[in-house]
Formats: structure tokens, C-alpha cells, sequence
């Protein structure tokens, strides 16, 4: 069963419909890489990587730093320590936090959120876009709404 996890973060000027694909395609990723821990183990960004690379489709090494910021954000994953990595340097080593996956769905996936990230958006002349602001935080309250039953 999946980990519902908040996955995507618009930080360039998309329509709603190419924003609701990312998102979708950003949660597939967590969920992806979740199944990846779940099945190996302690792991590396760069173990996830080639394993990602391999088993499910090419991946930007960017792509796999924030999904696995994402798993640490909301305590899915926890860090280790570190090891020596190819460049001589330490690299983190993750592993799954000692939970369930009911308990993770549970509590990622059934509470309303108590906050929402918003973006800043400027438009072209460096000025703050409040209407584009406000259209996305729109969008966030009404995917809520929908998904716990609350007028909105």
C-alpha cells in the first residue's frame, strides 16, 4: 500500500492542469523510492539512485535528494550515519523509521493538515503575483476540501 506523502512544490509558473500531473508523478516517485527502502534497506542517495535508475526508469540524482528530504521531513526515513562515498567524501546512509504502514498511512494520510506551503510568485517585473497566490492556494484548499469532506 502506498504512502500518501506531499510531493510536489510548484516553484515555476505551470497551468493547473501540468501542476496536478506533477503532483501525481512526484507522489509516484516517494512512493517508488518508499518501496525501495522497504525492500533493501539502508540505503544511500546514490544506492537509490542506481536502483531507481535500473528497476523503474531513468531519474535525475536532484529528483532523488528531494524525494528522500521529503521521507526525512515527514519521519518515513531517518539518517543513520554516514560512509566514505566514491569521491572520498561522507555520504548519509537512510533507513525506514521502525513504523508500521498502517501507522505511516494513518498519520500521513488521514489528518487534515494544520498548515499549508505557499510559494512566493513574482511576476515579471519582480513584484509579488498575490492573484497567482491566491489561485493556488485555491487549488491546495479545494484538493482538502475534497479529500476530507469540508465545504469549502
Amino acid at each position: 500500500m502506498p504512502v500518501t506523502i506531499k510531493s510536489y512544490y510548484k516553484t515555476t509558473p505551470i497551468d493547473d492542469e501540468t501542476l496536478a500531473n506533477a503532483i501525481i508523478n512526484a507522489k509516484d516517485q516517494e512512493n517508488k523510492i518508499y518501496q525501495i527502502f522497504k525492500k533493501y534497506g539502508c540505503m544511500s542517495s546514490w544506492d537509490v539512485y542506481d536502483v531507481y535508475n535500473e528497476l523503474v526508469s531513468p531519474i535525475l540524482m536532484s529528483s532523488v535528494g528531494r524525494s528522500i528530504n521529503t521521507l526525512l521531513k515527514q519521519n518515513i526515513i531517518s539518517s543513520i550515519g554516514t560512509i566514505t562515498g566514491d569521491a572520498g567524501r561522507p555520504v548519509n546512509l537512510y533507513e525506514l523509521v521502525n513504523e508500521t504502514n498502517e501507522t505511516i498511512e494513518r498519520k500521513y494520510n488521514n489528518q487534515i493538515p494544520k498548515s499549508i506551503k505557499l510559494d512566493l510568485i513574482f511576476n515579471n517585473d519582480g513584484d509579488i503575483d498575490v492573484e497567482k497566490m491566491v489561485e493556488n492556494l485555491d487549488l491546495v484548499l479545494s484538493n482538502i476540501s475534497v479529500k476530507f469532506n469540508i465545504k469549502y
